[in-house]
């Protein structure tokens, strides 16, 4: 049975891609709801992408560990079965990791990001791993500095404002959400008791928040 492609109501799907020392990728997927938009939605979608990306370089990437380094996006509509997609590099002009000389926590090491949105008890919040954490912002307990933990959340938050604040239009009005499963086939299956997942909603993300112990990620190990 083919994969049922998932088809989210005005959500374009950003992923993040950044190096990570030991040849690997560390990747942050990004759900953005392309709203209100001047022209057709496609050229509005390649249009809002360097945005996102801008953003997502000044306001979180600029604060990476220096061994890290951002390498591009890859995006795709989710609104269709043929929204448009692609893979755009950094855009020039704007960071690609700090710049700093400070020494970098292992490569597995990453932030756990918490995902506050609107929602039914059926449906979860949503997290994300960033990588980028120095060695010096990581206790020996696995715990952040709150030094770090507070400026790493306000760096995460001022890439939500941005892209909730309508700066973006145009091309188009645009927020952060959380796609959640809304319907499934019934017919069930090995590991789907209800069915495939074939219907999705989204929610808008009101805040977020880093978690205070530091997450692994086994895969950014080794190649």
């Amino acid at each position: 049975m083919p994969p049922i492609p998932i088809i989210a109501p005005t959500i374009v799907r950003h992923a993040m891609y950044h190096s990570v020392p030991g040849g690997r990728s560390a990747v942050c997927i990004i759900d953005i709801s392309v709203d209100q938009f001047v022209g057709s939605r496609a050229t509005s979608v390649n249009n809002v992408v360097p945005k996102v990306m801008v953003s997502w370089q000044e306001k979180v990437v600029k604060y990476m560990s220096n061994d890290f380094s951002f390498t591009g996006c890859r995006y795709l509509d989710l609104d269709s079965t043929d929204g448009t997609g692609g893979f755009s590099p950094p855009v020039v002009g704007h960071p690609v990791n700090s710049g700093g000389s400070t020494a970098q926590a292992p490569p597995n090491v990453c932030m756990l990001v918490h995902k506050q949105c609107g929602h039914n008890r059926a449906q979860r919040n949503g997290r994300m791993f960033l990588p980028g954490a120095a060695e010096n912002e990581v206790a020996n307990d696995g715990t952040l500095t709150t030094v770090a933990r507070t400026a790493w959340t306000g760096n995460v938050e001022a890439f939500r404002a941005d892209v909730a604040s309508g700066v973006f239009f145009p091309p188009a009005t645009t927020s952060w959400r959380v796609v959640h499963v809304a319907g499934h086939t019934g017919s069930p299956l090995p590991g789907y008791p209800n069915g495939k997942p074939n219907a999705w909603s989204s929610s808008d993300i009101s805040s977020v928040s880093v978690d205070t112990k530091v997450a692994t990620q086994r895969r950014r190990l080794r190649k």
